[in-house]
């Protein structure tokens, strides 16, 4: 009976510890889903129209904003570094910055008109 015993509590370790592998997988896959918005988002920004950029430099903030706070929540179960979450809250901030900026700025008119077309 206690051999059985014994193999029981060893069958039970292994189960949790393929459970707990199994959410750190979904964990990280989450992480993975919210790094490809984030980089998808990015590619937006570089595509779009200077009038359009305020707009796409919006969405990426939010994209990577979503991602830093679940890196900062599943940090160990993702196996992320202190160092890295660091490197990315530092260039989250440099990138707001960067909207910031360039929302701020007046908006051009897309095809100036000429003066004389004002006057009377």
């Amino acid at each position: 009976m206690r051999a059985s015993s014994c193999m029981i509590v060893v069958v039970i370790g292994f189960g949790l510890v393929a459970v707990a592998q199994a959410q750190s997988s979904d964990a990280c896959s989450e992480f993975d889903r919210l790094q490809a918005k984030a980089s998808d988002s990015w590619r937006q920004v570089q595509r779009a129209p200077r009038a359009d950029r305020c707009a796409a430099y919006l969405q990426f903030s939010w994209a990577d904003e979503a991602l830093i706070q679940y890196v900062k929540q599943n940090q160990d179960a993702c196996n992320i570094s202190a160092d890295r979450l660091d490197a990315m809250e530092a260039q989250h901030q440099s990138t707001d910055q960067e909207r910031r900026s360039l929302c701020l700025q007046k908006p051009q008119p897309r095809h100036p008109f000429p003066p004389d077309k004002f006057q009377h």
